[in-house]
């Protein structure tokens, strides 16, 4: 014998059958009895064989009579009868099986239908020869690869599903009619070991039972339900099914797909481990979903322009690229970042739909007065995936309202995101930069009066000292920094004439001493009669002689001689080179100017 043992395969021996030897049929001739081991086959179980089935197989005719072939038939193997064909046309040859013999061991065995007759109760008999297939050639002597089946490779079916992580089963549909809606039961035909771990016993003792004794009603209807729609037609039906056993509790991936009218092969998978990961995935997506709602429900609310951009497709060569000017022709997304969201407050001020703005290139969202620097500002962040802000000037479109478009100042910061995109942030600073710069204007005239005489408009004290050292620095070093000291005696001039008479003698000697000296000279007043002009000497062989006379021509036309005398003191003051050293500064040659321009006062008087 050859093959495995009944035992080694999980199967037990079949005993010995009461029923009695029965004769053969009537249609079976002495011609056909002479041709080998006849087996009658009807409803899937033998009701009659010829003796020489003992020689083949061991069993005789009584021990056989009226088993059910299925239980004949290696686990590994299909049904040794298939559904019966019209007996027109050659024998059919069926595929090599492995039955089991009375000793417990299997043998090759190969059949070929004689014959269809009517057997017992009107019900279909089939007729099969068979013979012993255990050696590599036919008893003929022809080679047996000349007559396998084609399905002969199916043989090896079972092993390879047992393999399976996966359920697998084959279930067959006995209908009571020719309708697939007529009443109908299911049994078991084959299931693999993983399909029969939740069982505890061997799949082959599985076989034949009914799907309602295998699964409690929970499992059992909808497996039904799938099993019955299969069989119905082709393709492929799917369906999750909870499973709650003692001790095994799962989701189940059932996958059934029609074999035949009659065998649906069914497959399952446990998702446990799937549903609960897909449970987390949703939960998580229904937590960024509401994130996202939440946030974009801030971003709209915003008074402030809010722009989502994507910056992947930003340039990252680490140059700084202005982009190419927006043409009609261009597509859509090519080189540049797009528009992701905008919030209301930006659609209003870009003057453009929300809807249409989202996917759109950035470059034609953006007003082309600041697309330049905006794409250059969100290129750089792209780049560095660091913060930047930017000041760009703008020009808003016209209002509803009917105000017209006017200059706006918006101060852009771009943050990175995650996803390589990009948060832009517009604010509205137009009317900050104009307080700035009103700000400035007042420190500016600020810092001016304090460097101005309020009467005159000449330089004061500390105009004059800042003036000072300015020329000194840029006074070449051979020259000279000339000081030209006036002193007027405008108290007399306020006791004698008043004092309006005095300050408008003040003013027109101020316009006298700034038409007569160079538009390079500081002219200052220091005190109520006190003017100080400071020239440099920027010419070789220059003297201070023209600049003094027209200084005292300048000074006599607005004087009031006629009126009242009063004394003028002229005096002038060439600056020692070393006061332009590093460690002195305008105040001090100011003051030495000074200090020995009345000294020469006091000890000469006027020059």
């Amino acid at each position: 014998m050859t093959g495995a043992t009944a035992r080694e395969a999980g199967w037990s021996t079949v005993s010995s059958s009461p029923i009695a030897a029965r004769s053969a049929p009537p249609w079976v001739t002495d011609t056909v009895l002479s041709v080998g081991v006849l087996v009658v086959v009807e409803a899937e179980a033998i009701t009659w064989v010829s003796p020489s089935v003992s020689g083949l197989l061991g069993w005789t005719a009584s021990q056989l009579l009226g088993r059910p072939v299925a239980s004949l038939v290696h686990p590994a193997d299909a049904l040794l009868v298939d559904p019966p064909s019209p007996s027109t046309g050659p024998p059919r040859r069926f595929k090599r099986r492995r039955l089991l013999c009375s000793d417990g061991e299997y043998r090759w065995v190969e059949g070929v239908v004689l014959g269809q007759h009517a057997g017992n109760n009107g019900r279909p008999a089939t007729l099969l020869r068979l013979h012993d297939a255990s050696n590599d050639r036919h008893a003929d002597g022809s080679d047996r690869s000349d007559t396998l089946d084609e399905d002969a490779d199916w043989r090896w079916l079972p092993a390879a599903l047992d393999a399976s992580p996966d359920g697998f089963a084959i279930f067959r549909v006995h209908r009571r009619g020719p309708e697939p809606a007529t009443e109908q039961s299911i049994t078991l035909q084959m299931i693999n070991k993983v399909g029969a771990t939740a069982y505890q016993i061997d799949p082959p003792l599985l076989r034949g039972r009914s799907l309602e004794e295998m699964a409690p009603p929970e499992v059992a209807i909808p497996l039904r339900d799938l099993v019955t729609r299969s069989s119905a037609g082709p393709g492929l039906h799917r369906r999750r099914i909870v499973v709650e056993l003692p001790g095994w509790e799962s989701i189940l991936d059932v996958v059934a797909a029609r074999l035949d009218p009659t065998r649906v092969v069914v497959t399952w998978r446990d998702i446990s481990t799937q549903v609960q990961a897909e449970g987390v995935l949703m939960d998580a997506y229904a937590r960024a979903q509401t994130a996202w709602d939440l946030l974009h429900d801030i971003l709209a609310s915003l008074p402030d322009p809010v722009l989502l951009v994507d910056g992947s497709d930003a340039r990252s060569d680490g140059h700084d690229h202005r982009p190419p000017a927006a043409t009609s022709d261009s597509p859509l997304g090519q080189h540049g970042p797009t528009c992701v969201f905008i919030n209301q407050a930006a659609a209003g001020f870009l003057d453009i739909d929300e809807s249409h703005a989202a996917g759109a290139p950035l470059e034609h969202v953006v007003p082309a007065s600041c697309r330049s620097e905006l794409l250059t500002l969100v290129g750089t962040v792209a780049r560095s995936r660091q913060r930047h802000q930017a000041r760009l000037t703008t020009r808003s479109p016209a209002d509803s309202g009917g105000e017209p478009p006017r200059d706006v100042v918006m101060l852009v910061t771009a943050s990175p995101t995650a996803g390589g995109r990009i948060a832009v942030i517009c604010r509205d600073v137009t009317a900050e930069e104009r307080e700035r710069e009103r700000l400035q204007q007042q420190r500016n005239s600020a810092e001016l009066a304090a460097r101005r005489d309020p009467l005159t408009g000449l330089r004061n004290r500390l105009g004059l000292e800042t003036a000072l050292h300015q020329i000194l620095l840029s006074c070449p070093p051979d020259r000279h920094v000339i000081v030209i000291v006036c002193d007027l005696a405008i108290e007399t001039v306020n006791a004698t004439l008043g004092r309006p008479r005095g300050d408008r003698l003040l003013k027109d000697t101020a316009k006298a001493l700034t038409d007569a000296v160079p538009d390079a000279a500081a002219v200052a007043r220091l005190s109520s009669g006190e003017f100080v002009i400071i020239l440099a000497d920027r010419r070789p062989g220059w003297t201070v002689g023209s600049v003094f006379d027209a200084v005292r021509t300048g000074i006599d036309s607005c004087w009031p001689h006629d009126q009242i005398d009063v004394l003028v003191h002229y005096a002038h003051y060439c600056a020692d080179p070393a006061a332009r050293s590093s460690d002195r500064d305008g105040s001090d040659v100011l003051n030495a100017a000074i200090t020995d321009v009345r000294s020469r006062w006091r000890d000469h008087g006027s020059p």
